[in-house]
């Protein structure tokens, strides 16, 4: 089997924010957010935008998609979809309360938030198990289903 790597890891993510952004965001954005209408010539365009509020109801309702969907289906959509799985590191199905650890430490390993992931890119490379700070908390990894 292929090694596990950050190309694998990275099109999970990628497919995540997809997720979230359209089965969290866009509701959320739809009833709770704000319609503007711009005019610019002979054409209109129109929007929603959520404020404070509704950027962290986002970000909990994510956090929350993450630890559920780990917690109780080994992985996220992203990492179903790619074939990977959370585990603890002696293979065994992870539960709520580590997922919940390597989750909401996500905001910490993906500060600083203009260069994503820099600090978790930076645990990974300097840790010889190459784990983000959440799994190394939470005793974690993310190997192939």
């Amino acid at each position: 089997m292929d090694e596990l790597g950050a190309g694998n890891l990275g099109l999970a993510a990628a497919i995540d924010a997809i997720a979230s952004g359209l089965l969290i965001g866009l509701p959320l954005a739809l009833f709770a957010g704000d319609k503007t209408t711009t005019v610019a010539g002979t054409s209109s365009t129109t929007y929603w935008t959520l404020d404070a509020r509704g950027f962290w109801a986002w970000v909990v309702l994510t956090l929350g998609y993450f630890i559920a969907f780990e917690a109780f289906f080994g992985g996220t959509i992203g990492k179903v979809v790619l074939g990977l799985r959370v585990r603890y590191r002696d293979g065994g199905p992870i539960d709520f309360s580590a997922s919940f650890v390597r989750n909401v430490l996500r905001l910490v390993d993906c500060f600083p938030f203009v260069l994503p992931y820099l600090l978790g890119a930076l645990s990974i490379w300097a840790g010889n198990e190459r784990q983000r700070l959440g799994d190394r908390l939470a005793k974690t990894i993310v190997t192939w289903r």
